[in-house]
């Protein structure tokens, strides 16, 4: 059974059956797809850039972290030297403390000899 035409949908539908249309779109006319290489080409530079300046932060701040485990490495030697330092004065203080009070019983020995030997002079 074929079919007439009174039973089709509309006058174009035989155009439709026979001619499908393509499904892909149109093509992007050449100047629009230059301006998208232009901005593209523009955000590859701009990327480009500032990859290039994170690594030169990236490098200063390795730079920076060095000098400050060197610093820290060198404050820590210092702290250590005034440790030791002032153990030292601690102990010369301990031993000068100790020197005078051994000079001071001497010399209260020798003014107690003193003071006798002058008594038995006087009394001779």
């Amino acid at each position: 059974m074929t079919m007439s035409r009174g039973d089709r949908r509309d006058s174009n539908y035989d155009n439709a059956v026979n001619n499908p249309r393509s499904r892909r779109r149109e093509p992007i006319p050449p100047r629009e797809l230059q301006q998208l290489l232009i901005t593209v080409r523009a955000q590859r530079d701009e990327w480009q850039q500032r990859a290039k300046e994170n690594e030169e932060a990236t490098s200063q701040l390795v730079h920076v972290q060095q000098k400050i485990e060197t610093y820290q490495i060198q404050a820590n030697e210092l702290k250590e030297q005034v440790t030791q330092n002032y153990r030292f004065y601690i102990d010369e203080q301990e031993n000068h403390q100790k020197t005078l009070y051994l000079y001071n019983e001497e010399k209260a020995k020798i003014s107690q000899l003193v003071h006798v030997h002058q008594r038995e002079i006087q009394t001779c």
